[in-house]
């Protein structure tokens, strides 16, 4: 197996410090919510929550993606296992 490169290492562990940014975003998104709402839940409130996590959610996803698609290449994967 060929060693990757630094400068592939250093793509990945970018790729992962985004995804796992955007993660905690998300948490502090979801926990946010959970503590405005014991002062009771508006419209409002529940739109931008809404709308909010949604976007995360999705920003995740490709986070993720980038994450994997860049392990991929890195490692030479192939459907999550060693090329021969």
């Amino acid at each position: 197996m060929k060693m990757p490169e630094t400068k592939e290492l250093i793509a990945l562990r970018d790729a992962l410090n985004e995804a796992i940014k955007t993660s905690r975003t998300l948490d502090r998104c979801h926990a946010s919510f959970l503590e405005r709402g014991k002062d009771g839940l508006t419209r409002a409130r529940q739109t931008t929550y809404a709308a909010r996590s949604a976007d995360l959610a999705t920003a995740l996803k490709a986070d993720i993606n980038e994450a994997k698609r860049i392990a991929i290449k890195v490692f030479n994967l192939n459907n999550g296992e060693k090329a021969a």
